[in-house]
């Protein structure tokens, strides 16, 4: 069967903050993480580096694997990473997939996607401290 891998990356900056990025389709004050599909010939880090630098124009750091959920959307798989990035560089939301995006901490996460997606799940554990 084809598969399509697709990454999906919480962004975090310390202990405290989280990117989160509105996509153009999302309905407004919907926020979630950064995603994209893998190029033929890269990695999945890869791929979570330049999703990242190419949507929000953050580079990242320390990237991680955390798990991977089926995507029943696009038939594929959604592969859940976490990277480091430093909270100073400037956030530019590429305009064609993400209309705006910030950093948001603990007591100001706006609505998400539910605990049963990865993306949910991943903005949940961060929010009780446990995504490391």
């Amino acid at each position: 069967p084809k598969i399509s891998p697709a990454v999906i990356v919480a962004v975090v900056s310390g202990n405290n903050k989280i990117l989160l990025a509105r996509g153009n389709k999302f309905r407004s004050n919907f926020y979630s993480l950064v995603a994209g599909y893998a190029d033929v010939g890269e990695s999945l880090e890869e791929a979570v580096a330049r999703e990242v630098k190419e949507e929000v124009g953050l580079s990242v750091r320390n990237i991680r694997y955390y798990k991977s959920q089926p995507w029943p959307l696009s038939g594929s798989v959604m592969i859940g990473y976490i990277a480091d990035a430093d909270d100073s560089q400037p956030v530019i939301p590429d305009k064609n997939e993400i209309t705006e995006a910030a950093w948001f901490t603990r007591g100001n996460i706006p609505n998400h996607p539910p605990l049963l997606s990865i993306a949910g799940e991943m903005i949940e554990k961060f929010i009780s401290g446990e995504l490391v």
